[in-house]
């Protein structure tokens, strides 16, 4: 079962952009979403995959969902702004499901993601990190992030 651990959110963006007004549906919400952090797990059952201080939380959310309404059609390569690097989370076709590799991760080899646990831990997350912003940082993110 795949699982993660978010600890408190915290936005890298310029103040003036969390004051934009209609934040939810314009293109600055986009890059308050892609800013929010937080220090990151991500685990398969008692084995932690990865882990990551001041992670962009809300980037990975948004490209998961993005990823995940189209029904898996490519492999998933996290494109993180604040890295050139293209390994740091990926998920790539394997049988019925995903092999999970990243070069920040804990293990070396790439490990095996079924189908229906990726999609339930997509929505979990997603929905989880857009739940956060609102609470931790009065932030509308549902538009982003949220699998509808």
């Amino acid at each position: 079962m795949l699982h993660y651990k978010v600890a408190a959110l915290s936005v890298s963006c310029p103040a003036q952009y969390l004051h934009e007004p209609d934040l939810a549906r314009n293109k600055m919400g986009c890059i308050v979403v892609a800013c929010t952090e937080a220090d990151f797990e991500f685990w398969q059952d008692n084995v932690c995959l990865l882990r990551a201080p001041y992670w962009n939380v809300g980037q990975l959310a948004a490209q998961l969902i993005m990823w995940l309404k189209p029904g898996f059609a490519t492999d998933f390569q996290f494109d993180c702004m604040d890295s050139e690097s293209r390994e740091l989370f990926t998920l790539r076709h394997a049988d019925l499901g995903f092999q999970f590799s990243s070069e920040w991760g804990e293990y070396e080899q790439a490990t095996y993601v079924g189908r229906e646990e990726l999609i339930q831990f997509i929505q979990t997350f997603s929905a989880d990190i857009s739940t956060k912003m609102k609470a931790d940082l009065g932030l509308d993110a549902s538009s982003f992030l949220e699998d509808s």
